[in-house]
């Protein structure tokens, strides 16, 4: 078996330079990130054909002179022999679509603050110039809503608010439909299609997914934070270990705007499996060189590394092996789940084994000068001893 020499015997702190320059490399590409549709809203289209051969330029150049903000257009051959080829479309939101997302939050919020001003005003006469302006804003709204659709109606028709609102919903109902039709039309005069399926999200939608996002990263940040305070009960190891997490989500967020891998929902599982990761890397490093005390430091490192190296390269082939199915299947989600685990991976054997590993052999190097060999104390300890 090849035996790697021990890196940790010299100038150790040299191995830091490289994963330092991968996350400043990283925080150049972030900002190029590509939001899925999940996350800024828009429209999926995906078409099975059986046409042999789908001109995507010119395709391309046809749907956007008919008015339709493409993002990307895709073509990949079929796993199924039913087809010849799968073409996805992912469309942006239309800035006529941006207004309607607008109007049907604000109308239905302005409809019930209206619906509850009218039953304080039949019910002692209250109120009535603030109601009658609330009403009235309202009636504007449903008139540009009406008036898109283009059904002919007016809001003053409609003197029950309830009604008003079945109308409206009826409305927005005939506008996405109509909206569906002409996308299915433009699609048919470039595209032979045997199948398709749209999957529309609204910038409402958009909005709370990436409020779910952003709530489920500080619950598990915070989870992670605690955990590693209770483990270690010092700041310096528990600081490596969250660096290295921190280090390998930056990385892979470098990765995915270097090479265009959209943030999506599959991509974001993908970022939270590499926490969970990288965090499996740095407390093994850190328990063996903290809390064992056979050997020296050095040594105890290297004896982690080539067991923290050795997962690592599993969990690679692994993904490795997800990501080559997703060029012979051409699933997206698979492509951006392995993706941008490889990329974190990777990032890990760098972050772990070169800033993690020379903070904790530095860490450990000055306790055993000042000659502590025994068990980590809490660091409240100094604290509330007498």
């Amino acid at each position: 078996m090849l035996s790697i020499p021990n890196p940790y015997n010299g100038n150790y702190r040299l191995l830091a330079i490289a994963p330092i320059m991968l996350i400043l490399v990283s925080l150049f590409f972030i900002p190029s990130i590509r939001l899925g549709v999940e996350f800024k809203g828009g429209t999926l289209v995906t078409v099975a054909t059986a046409q042999e051969y789908v001109d995507e330029a010119a395709s391309l150049s046809a749907l956007r002179n008919a008015g339709i903000e493409v993002s990307t257009f895709k073509v990949y051959k079929s796993p199924s022999a039913a087809y010849s080829n799968i073409v996805e479309i992912e469309i942006a939101r239309s800035p006529q679509q941006l207004r309607m997302d607008g109007l049907k939050g604000s109308f239905f919020a302005d409809a019930e603050e209206v619906s509850r001003l009218e039953g304080a005003y039949q019910a002692n006469q209250s109120g009535s110039e603030n109601y009658l302006q609330k009403r009235n804003e309202l009636e504007k709204e449903a008139d540009e809503i009406f008036a898109i659709a283009a059904t002919g109606q007016k809001a003053s028709d409609f003197d029950n608010i309830n009604v008003l609102q079945r109308e409206v919903s009826a409305a927005f109902a005939k506008i996405s439909e109509d909206q569906k039709d002409a996308l299915l039309s433009s699609i048919s005069s470039v595209i032979t299609h045997d199948a398709i399926s749209i999957e529309e999200i609204s910038a409402t939608l958009s909005t709370k997914f990436i409020e779910k996002a952003v709530g489920v990263v500080f619950i598990s940040t915070f989870l992670v934070i605690i955990a590693v305070f209770l483990i270690y009960r010092t700041i310096v190891p528990s600081v490596a270990v969250l660096a290295g997490a921190a280090a390998d989500i930056l990385i892979a967020l470098g990765a995915m705007g270097l090479f265009g891998i959209p943030f999506t929902l599959a991509s974001f599982a993908a970022l939270l499996m590499l926490v969970g990761f990288s965090l499996d890397t740095d407390i093994l490093l850190t328990m063996r060189v903290i809390k064992r005390k056979e050997g020296h430091a050095s040594e105890r490192a290297y004896d982690a590394m080539k067991t923290g190296m050795t997962m690592s390269l599993a969990a690679i082939v692994a993904f490795g092996s997800l990501f080559a199915l997703s060029y012979i299947t051409h699933i997206s989600v698979y492509y951006e789940i392995s993706a941008v685990a490889l990329c974190g991976l990777i990032g890990d054997l760098f972050a772990t084994w070169g800033i993690n590993a020379v903070i904790i052999l530095d860490y450990a190097k000055r306790r055993e000068k000042e000659g502590h060999t025994g068990e980590e104390k809490p660091i409240f300890t100094g604290i509330f001893s007498k």
